[in-house]
């Protein structure tokens, strides 16, 4: 995984521990689909890494493009 795309990658970690952090504490998920509760840690860990990979590719993509249309 190259360094931009990892750098990327740490922000919705970084949300996802706070997001989970903050619906145990409060028994309040914002997002339905890590919803501990309901889904169970396996599920919602699965719904998680869907989402990573959605945003790594997206990351990836808009990376990909800027190379591309630097001098």
């Amino acid at each position: 995984m190259p360094s931009a795309l990892r750098a990327w990658a740490l922000y919705p970690l970084a949300y996802l521990l706070y997001a989970v952090g903050r619906g145990l504490s409060g028994d309040f998920y914002a997002y339905p689909f890590i919803d501990l509760g309901q889904l169970g840690f396996a599920r919602a860990g699965l719904n998680a890494v869907v989402v990573a990979l959605g945003f790594c590719a997206i990351a990836a993509s808009l990376i990909a493009l800027g190379r591309r249309s630097s001098p």
